[in-house]
């Protein structure tokens, strides 16, 4: 039985999308900045403050709730704003 060889044809490759243009990084009303960024489930982004890394992952998603994991050292707190400022969660 005699093989067939492939016929390979040439495609040409798309030329490279311009970058889009960076996000900038804004600046609040009490002049602390922000960035949002848009995650899916198990994506995560990464948070670097001189020798402290945090980790943060978009663990699930179900309709207009999302769960977080934090990773982070122990001598960072991770407090929800809700809870911040009373009793038991003051510095």
């Amino acid at each position: 039985m005699k093989r067939k060889t492939a016929a390979v044809a040439a495609v040409p490759m798309e030329a490279p999308r311009p970058l889009k243009q960076a996000k900038k990084f804004r600046t609040n009303a009490d002049g602390n900045g922000g960035l949002t960024l848009g995650r899916r489930a198990q994506e995560s982004v990464i948070i670097r403050c001189g020798d402290t890394t945090i980790e943060v992952v978009m663990v699930e998603i179900r309709g207009d709730r999302a769960r977080l994991y934090f990773s982070a050292p122990k001598h960072v707190k991770l407090i929800r704003s809700e809870l911040e400022g009373k009793p038991g969660y003051d510095d």
